[in-house]
């Protein structure tokens, strides 16, 4: 009996405790209060006026954005931009290839958050402009070999089959001013105004634009081949190839090696105010193909030693692929031409940086490459798709010395 009491007060202890308990228990998110993320706003523009010639990325400044690249995506219409950088308040993608039968499109930018519930939109259309266009009405998808412009802004191409050369004006008035004596290489306007052709030959060419068709003839002699060549303001010609050492053509055309890269081969060279440009590559020596640069010490034109710009086996992905030449803008940044089917041209600024200019817009491969005298940049596009581009840069070429 006694036995059985305590178990009833046992039990009358425990059920007084858990009377006094109560459970915890979490409640049902329906009878939660309920936050929403932050709306993504889209306040401004960089640059406010429109994706212009020369602008490689456009900022979206605001705020309520994710901070990382992978959970924003950027559209223009319905092309996605890609994002280079990101942070809660300014997102900075690169130029949009939004293409269009007119010089513009006004886009509308929307930023899809993976934070947020709701699309930001951008309050005004944003103008992106066209910046290339084919050139010359070189339909016959024919292979072109060379070209150069004057300064008056004229084009000049050289078939590489038939060696026919035209003159294209800014007006894109289009006519035949001479016949090549042999496969063209490389292309210079003279400081007299006459067009030199260069073969890979001793003999450099030249041909008078103003004729009515002129048949090439001897310019001057050299005594080891050249292919490529640029003036200088003293009108002193430099000119190279494989094995040729790099040439100085003076006015009167008397020439002379000046003691650089006599086993080497030489791809380009190009001049800009107190300097020779050329790319090399390297039979012995480091690095093996690079952009050299020479001081011009005198009028006579000799050149003091060479000073690396550029090893093509730091330029990334570039440097599975080879470079066909290269040109200079009026700050001295380098633009350089290369044998790929999308993305042909990297750009080399003064600070070493280096960039794909115009990316997923100017298609490929590029043979060669020249500036005008504006903002245009000239490109040969080879492979499928043989012509001539016109790319506005939005900056200006260096200057030339050019007829």
């Amino acid at each position: 009996m006694k036995s059985t009491i305590k178990i009833l007060f046992a039990l009358m202890a425990v059920l007084l405790v858990l009377a006094g308990c109560e459970y915890e228990v979490a409640k049902p998110q329906w009878e939660q209060d309920h936050e929403n993320p932050p709306v993504p706003v889209i306040t401004e523009m960089d640059p406010a006026e429109g994706a212009i010639a020369g602008v490689n990325a456009i900022t979206l400044i605001g705020e309520n954005f994710a901070d990382s690249l992978q959970r924003n995506h950027v559209y223009f219409n319905n092309v996605e931009a890609e994002i280079i950088e990101a942070s809660s308040a300014s997102i900075t993608v690169r130029r949009p290839n939004l293409e269009s039968d007119s010089s513009v499109v006004n886009s509308s930018v929307k930023l899809v958050s993976y934070d947020a519930l709701l699309v930001a939109a951008y309050s005004d259309p944003y103008p992106v402009f066209s910046v290339t266009e084919q050139y010359g009405n070189f339909i016959e998808n024919l292979t072109l070999a060379a070209i150069t412009t004057d300064q008056d802004s004229n084009l000049y191409v050289v078939e590489t089959t038939s060696r026919n050369i035209y003159k294209i004006t800014p007006d894109e008035e289009k006519s035949l001013v001479g016949v090549a004596g042999g496969t063209v290489y490389d292309l210079k306007m003279s400081p007299s105004g006459k067009l030199i052709l260069l073969f890979n030959n001793k003999e450099i060419h030249q041909v008078d634009p103003d004729a009515v068709v002129d048949t090439a003839v001897v310019w001057t002699g050299v005594k080891k081949r050249v292919k490529y060549g640029d003036f200088n303001e003293s009108g002193n010609f430099y000119a190279a190839s494989k094995s040729s050492d790099l040439i100085c053509v003076k006015p009167d055309l008397t020439s002379r090696q000046l003691g650089f890269y006599s086993s080497d081969e030489i791809f380009c060279v190009r001049v800009l105010d107190n300097d020779v440009y050329v790319l090399v590559k390297l039979k012995n020596g480091e690095p093996e193909l690079g952009i050299w640069k020479h001081e011009i010490l005198d009028a006579d034109g000799n050149l003091g030693e060479g000073q690396l710009v550029l090893d093509w086996a730091e330029t990334g992905d570039f440097a599975d692929v080879d470079p066909t030449g290269f040109d200079i803008d009026a700050e001295s940044n380098i633009y350089i031409a290369a044998d790929r089917e999308e993305n042909p041209l990297m750009v080399r600024y003064t600070n070493g940086d280096l960039d794909t200019y115009y990316k997923d817009i100017i298609p490929g491969p590029a043979k060669q490459i020249i500036w005008s005298t504006g903002t245009h940049l000239f490109m040969i596009l080879d492979g499928d798709e043989k012509n001539v581009l016109r790319i506005d840069m939005g900056v200006q070429g260096a200057p030339n010395f050019r007829g």
